[in-house]
């Protein structure tokens, strides 16, 4: 993965799960991913976002229900190879 998007509303309570990820792991996931860029960007009254950019211009879009945090940070890789990046 190159880059990692996260949008989120700072007053949405359905954006909860993605405002904890930020506070409480988002740092461990930057020291775990040091070739990924992650980007933090508040956007008003909208529903929580998550962007992933792979190589070769693949793009992954997942609406992030903080009920998933839990369920993907305990997943294992995707028969891509792709490691969950919340983990």
């Amino acid at each position: 993965m190159q880059r990692l998007t996260l949008k989120f509303c700072k007053s949405r309570s359905d954006n909860k799960g993605m405002r904890d990820f930020i506070e409480e792991g988002l740092v461990d996931f930057a020291r775990k991913n040091p070739g990924t860029v992650v980007y933090v960007k508040p956007r008003r009254h909208r529903a929580p976002l998550i962007v992933a950019e792979y190589c070769m211009c693949k793009l992954s879009i997942i609406y992030f229900d903080s009920k998933w945090k839990y369920s993907i940070r305990s997943s294992s890789k995707n028969g891509e190879g792709r490691a969950c990046f919340l983990d």
